[in-house]
């Protein structure tokens, strides 16, 4: 009997990796260009991403293989297929070096948009509907039993459609589905209460693990107040149990819903059960197995992080290189979180609307001036890998059509402010997130003076919460082609405002100084020569460490500034720049030295040159030439920037 998968994963004998390229007729294998190759998912997405490194030059200077749009990616594990999808964008630097990134075909279900009404049908009929309607090939639909009376989607993408089909399934009887897309087509699947047999464990198959816990976000008491302009209504919740343990933290809230005191009191009941918690986050490196994704459920068992029992897979990247190694990166939940969507009935009547002079105001909203900040606006945050207002999961498009990008997009009224309006924000509680963003999106509950801003990260956009803000428009936009065109070039905009806006929303502070950079590069210096390198190792005061815990040191202690163990939690963190803009102090990654993808990190000491913690110890090296610059990645600025004139800047501007 020939060995599975998993037997051969811990025989050592690991099935090669084959990326094939299929151009509609003729299949290419590209495994001779292959670098490393990423896959990736996350259970609040639609979709899952593939990423292929290539060295595809001859001779640096010409091609080996000419990448075109549209191609289909499969990537194979031995005999078994764990990708397929269109390409969608590839990038090629000047040594040759590029990156193939498709999606598998769900992401076409967060590209069509339509309004359409269907009467007596069930969610596993919709979906055929619609498959049926866009030419979407499918597999095996599940009967999902329950008949829906009627649902009419009014500007929704079939994603919405489906997911809202499928909620409203699940409230009726208690069955949860999942949209998957293998082998190029579309499934639905029931996700039952079983766990998949994979023990993921020390002295097997688990490389690392860590687990936080955290009551920074808790709320133990929740107070709403409805009719807040003319008789103030307020609704109460408590838990007393947890305010005699944590202490009164609570969560205030203004509900613009004409609500009694009844149900005021029932909704603060509801926010505080998903307020009144321990925050808790789990994540294991492991030997991969292909088909732990995203909503499977895993055993671990690993006595130090104190990790034990059944996990589910909230987000899941898998890296393979082309010996084979196969690793997957976890973030794991003790509960199983599924994409879900209410269904709510489309307004009967369109609001009234007048245009004058090329801008068009509807009842009840007030077209804002431009010029000072206004007070009075509300701001929340999205990401779009949880949904977002679209709720088309990343990727996906706003409202304008254009990507929605952390730093840059916010969603408004375009009533009060219109598409593609520069706009300047400040959060008095949270300045941090001070800054120039452009008017590109919108969403149901985006209405008069309440925004929406993109901010990266589940947990960053959960702290973020709902704030006081004040607004300005800085550059009055003329409409979605408007934002569209300053999307793309976006940057060109940051600098022609950017000397207005920071003497207004910046504050300079000890915390915040522009020597910090040199400190952080002093700091650095002072290990020169003088630590081992030890993988896994994070002593440096002790005289070793690896790369990760070398910056993560480095930074704490010379910059006060805190982040992530490994090289995948600190490229996520503060904004990627172009290498031409890199300056002492900022982050610089690298890519292929031991493993696809980020592999190694470093600090930058002036342009050209970086300082790590690597084989040969605490060095200082070039990464514009040599063995570093063929493993060059990306540079990130973490740490806030004086400009000139004195003024204080965070990384974002330099987005």
């Amino acid at each position: 009997m020939a060995e599975t998968y998993e037997q051969a994963l811990y025989n050592g004998n690991r099935p090669a990796v084959d990326v094939q390229i299929y151009d509609g007729q003729n299949v290419t294998h590209l495994n001779d260009l292959t670098t490393g190759v990423t896959v990736s998912g996350d259970v609040a997405q639609a979709c899952r991403k593939c990423e292929i490194s290539l060295a595809n030059s001859v001779d640096g200077e010409v091609q080996r293989f000419s990448v075109s749009m549209g191609f289909e990616v499969r990537v194979y594990i031995g005999s078994d297929e764990v990708f397929r999808g269109p390409i969608f964008a590839y990038n090629l630097d000047d040594r040759g070096m590029g990156t193939i990134v498709a999606y598998d075909y769900n992401y076409y279900l967060t590209k069509t948009a339509d309004s359409l009404r269907f009467d007596g049908k069930k969610a596993s009929q919709i979906i055929m509907a619609l498959a049926g309607k866009f030419g979407i090939d499918i597999g095996a639909i599940t009967d999902t039993g329950y008949i829906i009376p009627k649902h009419i989607y009014r500007d929704k993408t079939l994603y919405d459609m489906m997911i809202i089909a499928l909620t409203e399934t699940e409230k009726k009887n208690g069955r949860k589905f999942s949209l998957v897309n293998r082998w190029g087509k579309l499934y639905v699947k029931e996700r039952k209460e079983e766990l998949r047999r994979v023990v993921i464990e020390n002295g097997r198959t688990l490389l690392s693990a860590s687990y936080s816990k955290s009551n920074e976000d808790r709320s133990t008491t929740v107070k709403l107040v409805g009719n807040a302009d003319v008789s103030p209504i307020a609704g109460t919740a408590k838990s007393a149990d947890s305010v005699k343990a944590y202490g009164t933290m609570q969560h205030y809230e203004i509900i613009d819903e004409p609500l009694n005191k009844a149900q005021l009191d029932a909704m603060a009941r509801k926010i505080l059960e998903t307020l009144d918690v321990t925050k808790e986050e789990y994540s294991v490196e492991a030997l991969g197995l292909f088909d732990v994704i995203s909503g499977t459920a895993i055993v671990v068992n690993d006595r130090m992080s104190n990790m034990y029992g059944a996990f589910y897979v909230d987000q899941d990247t898998h890296t393979f290189d082309v010996s084979g190694l196969h690793t997957m990166s976890l973030k794991l939940s003790r509960t199983l979180d599924i994409p879900r969507e209410d269904y709510e009935e489309p307004e009967k009547a369109a609001a009234k609307s007048t245009s004058s002079g090329g801008t068009t105001t509807t009842t009840g909203a007030k077209l804002m001036p431009s010029g000072d900040y206004q007070k009075g606006f509300v701001a929340t945050a999205y990401d779009p890998v949880l949904g977002g207002i679209n709720a088309n999961g990343d990727p996906g498009n706003t409202a304008t059509m254009t990507k929605p990008t952390a730093g840059r997009t916010i969603a408004v009224d375009p009533r009060v402010i219109p598409y593609g309006s520069v706009v300047a924000i400040k959060i008095p509680s949270m300045p941090k997130y001070n800054g120039l963003y452009l008017a590109e999106d919108t969403g149901g509950a985006i209405k008069q003076k309440r925004i929406d801003i993109i901010i990266d990260g589940r947990t960053a956009a959960m702290n973020f919460g709902r704030r006081d803000v004040e607004v300005a428009i800085i550059e009055r936009g003329k409409g979605p082609a408007d934002a569209r065109a300053k999307s793309k070039s976006w940057s060109k905009y940051e600098s022609k405002h950017i000397k207005t806006v920071t003497k207004t929303t910046v504050t300079p502070t000890s915390a915040s100084s522009g020597d910090t950079q040199s400190k952080v590069v002093a700091g650095a210096r002072k290990y020169l020569g003088k630590l081992k390198y030890s993988f896994g190792g994070a002593n440096i005061p002790g005289g070793y460490g690896d790369c990760s815990s070398y910056t993560q040191f480095i930074y704490k202690t010379y910059g006060n500034f805190t982040m992530g163990r490994d090289t995948l939690s600190q490229i996520k963190v503060g904004q990627k720049i172009s290498s031409s803009k890199a300056r002492a102090g900022d982050l610089i990654f690298f890519k292929g030295t031991y493993r696809a993808g980020v592999s190694h990190v470093g600090i930058v000491t002036k342009p050209g040159m970086f300082i790590n913690l690597a084989g040969g110890g605490c060095y200082e090296a070039s990464y514009v030439s040599g063995y570093w610059a063929k493993h060059y990645m990306q540079i990130n600025r973490v740490l806030n920037t004086k400009l000139e004139d004195g003024s204080v800047v965070p990384p974002s501007w330099f987005r």
